[in-house]
C-alpha cells in the first residue's frame, strides 16, 4: 500500500504533525522549560517586583510584592481574598517567565537541541499563552485600574466602562493592519497552514503583535536614548546631603499622618451614616446637625482631601526614591567602581548619541532615495560583519537589522534608570498621571519583554536557514516585510526622541529651582539654575 500525501512518514522531521500525547519518555523533554519558567517566576517574584516597588516609591505590601514562598502562599489561598493586585503580579511574572521560554525555545530550534515533538508543542502553548496575556489578561488588568483611579463609583460602572475600552481595543487591535499608513501586504491572510483556521487566527494575532511591539521598542528606544543624553551630559545634579533626604523623609511622614487622620474619619463617618437614625434627637443634635450640613457632603469633601493627599503622597514618595537613587549613585562615585560606572554612562551617552545620528541619516536617505540600504549604527554594523564572517551564507542587512532591534532592548535596559528620572520629571506636572503609571508599572514592563520577544521571533524569521525557520514559520506564519519593518522602527524611534526633546526644553521652562517645593522640582537643576 502506497502512503498517502499528507503522511506525516514521508515528510522531513521538522514538518510532521506533532499534536498527540507524547509518551512517558518524551515528558522529560518538557524538563528544561519548566525549569525556566520556574526560575523566571521566582526571579521575578523576588527581586523584579519588590525592586519595580521601590523604584515608583511604594512598599512592597502596598503593591502585593511579598517576599513570600509557595507554600504558605498556596495555604493562604483558600481564605484570603485574591486582590487585583496579586493578580497583577501573578500575570506580570507569567508573562515575563514565558517570554524566557519562549526565547529557550527559538535557541533549541537554531541549536536543534532537544526533541522536536517537544519544541513543537511547547512553541505552540508558549506562544498561544503569551498571546492571551498581552492581548486580553494584561489590558483587561491595566484598564480596571486606570478606571478605579478616575472616581470612586459603584462597581458596576466601574465594570461596564473596563468592558467598554476593552472591547474598543480589541478593536482598534484587529483592526490595526488596515490602518491606511500601514502598507497592503500586512492586510493580506497569512498562508494556510496545519491546524486550520486556529492557526491563521493566531497567526494573525502574532503579526498585529510584531507590529504593535516593533513600535513600541522603537519609541522607548528613542525616549531612552534622549533621556541617557539628559541625563549624563544634559543634566547637573544637586548635591545632596541627608539633611535633604531627611526633609522629604519627614515631609511624606506628615502627609501620610494627615492621609491616616482623613481614612479614619471616612470610616468613622461610614459607621455612622450606616447606623439607623434615632427617633428622638436633642435639639442641640439638630442644632449641630444644620450647622455642620449634611453627611453626604462632608463625605464627598472628606473624599477629595484624600484623593489630594494621596496624589501627594505619591508624588512626595516616587520623589524620595529618586533622592535616594541619586544619593546612592553620588556616594559610589567617590569609589573606583562608581568613577567606573560613570565612565561607562557617558560612553553609552555618546553610543545613543551614535545611533541618532545613524538613524536620522538612514531616513533622510531613504525619503530622498527610497532604493537605498538602511544605514546602521558602527557597533551593530561590527556585529553583523562578525556574524556573516562566520557563516558566508548569511544575509547581511537581514542580520544587521536583527541586531540593530536587539540593541534597541539593549538600550532600553542600560537607560532603565535615566528613563524613570525622565518620567518623574515629566509627571511632575501631571502627579495623577504618575499615580496611575506607577500602578502599571509591572504589567506595562511585561507587556514591553512580552512584545519584544514575540517581535524580535517575527524578524529573526526570515533569517534562519529552511530547516529552523520551516519549524517556527509554522507557528510564527508569514514573516513581516523588511522595508516595512525598518521604515516603520526608524520613524517611531525619531517621533519619540522629538518628543522627548521637547518634553526636556517645555521642563526647563517651567522647572522651578525650589528645593523646598513638595515635589522634586528642585532635585534636579534644568541645565541651569536662576
Amino acid at each position: 500500500m502506497l502512503p498517502s500525501d499528507d503522511c506525516d512518514a514521508c515528510k522531513p522531521s521538522y514538518l510532521q504533525r506533532r499534536l498527540y500525547i507524547p509518551d512517558s519518555g518524551r515528558i522529560f523533554s518538557y524538563a528544561p522549560f519548566f525549569f525556566t519558567f520556574l526560575v523566571v517566576s521566582a526571579l521575578v517574584t523576588q527581586k523584579v517586583l519588590p525592586l519595580l516597588a521601590i523604584y515608583t516609591g511604594q512598599s512592597k505590601q502596598e503593591n502585593g510584592y511579598t517576599h513570600t514562598t509557595l507554600t504558605p502562599w498556596l495555604r493562604r489561598v483558600g481564605y484570603v481574598q485574591i486582590d487585583a493586585k496579586r493578580v497583577a503580579a501573578a500575570a506580570c511574572t507569567a508573562t515575563i517567565a514565558l517570554s524566557a521560554v519562549l526565547v529557550e525555545l527559538i535557541l533549541c530550534e537554531i541549536s536543534n537541541t532537544i526533541d522536536p515533538i517537544a519544541r513543537g508543542l511547547a512553541l505552540r502553548a508558549t506562544l498561544t499563552s503569551l498571546l492571551l496575556l498581552l492581548i486580553l489578561v494584561i489590558p483587561t488588568l491595566e484598564i480596571h485600574s486606570t478606571v478605579g483611579t478616575w472616581s470612586r463609583q459603584r462597581h458596576v460602572l466601574r465594570n461596564a466602562l473596563t468592558a467598554v475600552l476593552l472591547c474598543s481595543w480589541l478593536g482598534c487591535f484587529w483592526y490595526l493592519p488596515y490602518v491606511p499608513v500601514l502598507p497592503d501586504t500586512l492586510k493580506r491572510r497569512s498562508e494556510p497552514v496545519p491546524g486550520g483556521q486556529m492557526s491563521s487566527f493566531l497567526q494573525a494575532c502574532l503579526k498585529r503583535i510584531g507590529i504593535i511591539g516593533i513600535a513600541l521598542m522603537a519609541a522607548l528606544a528613542g525616549f531612552g536614548a534622549l533621556s541617557s543624553i539628559w541625563q549624563t551630559l544634559g543634566v547637573k545634579k544637586r548635591t545632596i546631603r541627608d539633611t535633604d533626604l531627611n526633609r522629604k523623609e519627614s515631609g511624606l511622614a506628615s502627609v501620610q499622618s494627615m492621609l491616616d487622620t482623613k481614612r479614619s474619619r471616612l470610616r468613622a463617618l461610614d459607621r455612622r451614616m450606616s447606623e439607623p437614625s434615632s427617633p428622638t434627637k436633642g435639639f442641640l443634635a439638630r442644632v449641630a446637625g444644620t450647622i455642620k450640613g449634611g453627611s453626604n457632603d462632608e463625605r464627598q469633601a472628606l473624599e477629595l482631601e484624600i484623593s489630594g493627599l494621596e496624589t501627594m503622597e505619591s508624588t512626595l514618595a516616587s520623589s524620595l526614591a529618586n533622592l535616594r537613587s541619586i544619593y546612592i549613585v553620588q556616594e559610589r562615585s567617590k569609589t573606583t567602581i562608581g568613577k567606573l560606572f560613570n565612565f561607562a554612562n557617558v560612553i553609552f551617552a555618546f553610543y545613543c548619541i551614535i545611533r541618532m545620528a545613524t538613524i536620522s541619516w538612514s531616513t533622510m536617505r531613504r525619503v530622498i532615495f527610497p532604493d537605498s540600504p538602511a544605514s546602521t549604527d558602527p557597533v551593530s554594523h561590527v556585529l553583523a560583519l562578525l556574524t556573516t564572517h562566520y557563516d558566508q551564507s548569511l544575509n547581511y542587512q537581514a542580520w544587521s537589522r536583527q541586531i540593530s532591534f536587539a540593541m534597541s532592548g539593549v538600550i532600553l535596559l542600560l537607560s532603565f534608570s535615566a528613563v524613570l528620572q525622565t518620567f518623574r520629571v515629566f509627571s511632575r506636572f501631571l502627579p495623577t498621571f504618575l499615580q496611575k503609571a506607577s500602578n502599571n508599572l509591572p504589567l506595562v514592563i511585561s507587556q514591553i519583554a512580552g512584545t519584544y520577544v514575540i517581535s524580535s521571533a517575527l524578524l529573526l524569521r526570515s533569517n534562519l536557514p529552511p530547516e529552523v525557520s520551516s519549524v517556527i514559520g509554522e507557528a510564527l506564519g508569514t514573516p513581516l516585510d523588511a522595508r516595512f519593518t525598518e521604515s516603520w522602527f526608524d520613524g517611531w524611534f525619531l517621533a519619540a526622541a522629538g518628543l522627548t526633546v521637547a518634553g526636556v526644553m517645555v521642563s526647563r521652562k517651567l522647572g522651578t529651582p525650589d528645593w523646598e517645593d513638595w515635589d522634586d522640582a528642585g532635585d534636579l537643576e534644568m541645565g541651569k539654575m536662576s
